[in-house]
């Protein structure tokens, strides 16, 4: 398969985006954007293998930009050579475990995308989403620290319901949130809608209200 250009920047934004999106970098809002993105480049995919590459290119991008301190920490003098192996797999292996949710959203928008269905998937993917990520904590290797609801510990005032919820609602309230923007940037983009129509206030307002909900939670 030929690398479509096209998609380059895409791709890279969406990682660069979802690495700077966790600590030691406070820029946790990127996250949306970065799923945001993740989600074009999967819809716009003809093919099955096109899911796979594009989905680990943008995480493989991500391990580079967010988690790649961990392969670096192991090379100042006396530090544990494992961390080099152990940085190394993050960055190189770990974007394989995105890439299974990202083939089920993609049939599923592949199947839906016309008649009534046609937004199923983007409802469906949080669920889908998040729903990986859980399982992932399920076997003996699991590196929860790309978890996308760990990209707001920053954000300490959204996400005081992470003590009922754990990290996995953080994570779902995150792509809730990233999934209501593609919806809306589509429609601006496509020019169904325009941004001050009745249909975009309305997803604003709805994306506004999900996004401070938590803030009754203290």
């Amino acid at each position: 398969m030929k690398f479509n250009k096209k998609y380059f920047i895409p791709i890279l934004v969406s990682g660069i985006f979802y690495g700077l999106s966790f600590p030691p970098v406070d820029l946790y809002f990127l996250i949306y954007f970065s799923i945001v993105l993740l989600i074009d480049v999967i819809n716009k995919s003809d093919k099955l293998k096109q899911v796979i590459l594009r989905t680990y290119y943008v995480f493989l991008t991500a391990g580079l930009v967010g988690v790649s301190w961990i392969a670096l920490s192991g090379m100042r003098e006396n530090a544990d050579p494992f961390l080099i192996i152990g940085g190394i797999f993050i960055i190189f292996v770990y974007p394989l475990f995105f890439i299974p949710p990202m083939i089920f959203y993609y049939y599923i928008n592949k199947n839906t995308s016309a008649g009534k269905l046609k937004y199923l998937s983007l409802i469906i993917f949080p669920f889908l989403w998040t729903g990986f990520e859980y399982l992932q904590t399920q076997g003996q290797i699991n590196f929860p620290w790309l978890f996308a609801g760990n990209s707001q510990t920053y954000n300490l005032s959204k996400i005081q319901y992470a003590d009922i919820t754990g990290i996995f609602g953080v994570s779902f309230w995150v792509c809730v949130i990233s999934a209501g923007l593609y919806f809306l940037i589509n429609n601006l983009k496509s020019k169904k809608w325009n941004l001050f129509s009745v249909k975009s206030s309305a997803i604003i307002s709805i994306i506004l209200l999900i996004y401070f909900l938590p803030d009754i939670y203290h």
